[in-house]
């Protein structure tokens, strides 16, 4: 399994780290189809205004910016509502990041009405899906931040995991950006 980058300052620069969750995840994905594109490199392909301006990615700028960078050999689309069938390893999940940690058992932080990340799916089975977070991992009973880390979610945390709040409003529910070659496209 590949090393992944994490959303740190180091690879996506001071003034994006808080808002670049959407383009690690997506060098991730790169990374995880052998493809390596650093998360820098990937915010250079955003027009202006810049990632931390924006407030971070809609699922249909990351559709497009990951369009960009897979290229004409993969089919890039948003589901939302996604089922939880539809995805596999590579795609990318909007989700809320403080239940994504709840759920992980250990500390337990206080939610917050405005709260999106965005997480690469690694592994599918029937009974969990395992994401890499760009920004933090299970250290002991906290978390160590700056760093990726390997979360699982039961299918039964879906629900509460995968909708969010952005600071501009903006709603996500069950929202994917889903990556397939041209040979495999979306179910």
């Amino acid at each position: 399994m590949p090393s992944y980058f994490s959303q740190d300052a180091d690879t996506c620069g001071s003034d994006n780290v808080d808002y670049a969750c959407g383009a690690v995840s997506l060098a991730n994905s790169l990374l995880l189809r052998g493809v390596s594109k650093s998360p820098k490199e990937i915010l250079t392909e955003l027009p202006r205004p810049s990632i931390a301006e924006r407030g971070g990615l809609l699922p249909e700028e990351l559709c497009e910016l990951s369009g960009a960078c897979f290229g004409d050999g993969t089919h890039v689309t948003v589901a939302s509502p996604c089922l939880a069938h539809q995805l596999r390893p590579g795609d990318l999940m909007y989700v809320s990041s403080v239940v994504l940690k709840n759920i992980q058992g250990g500390c337990q932080y206080e939610e917050s009405p405005m709260d999106s990340h965005i997480v690469m799916v690694e592994r599918i089975t029937a009974k969990h899906i395992t994401v890499i977070n760009p920004d933090c991992r299970v250290y002991g009973r906290g978390f160590k931040h700056y760093t990726w880390g390997r979360m699982h979610i039961k299918k039964e945390h879906l629900p509460q995991v995968w909708k969010t709040t952005r600071a501009d409003g903006h709603k996500t529910t069950r929202a994917a950006v889903l990556l397939r070659t041209k040979a495999t496209s979306p179910a």
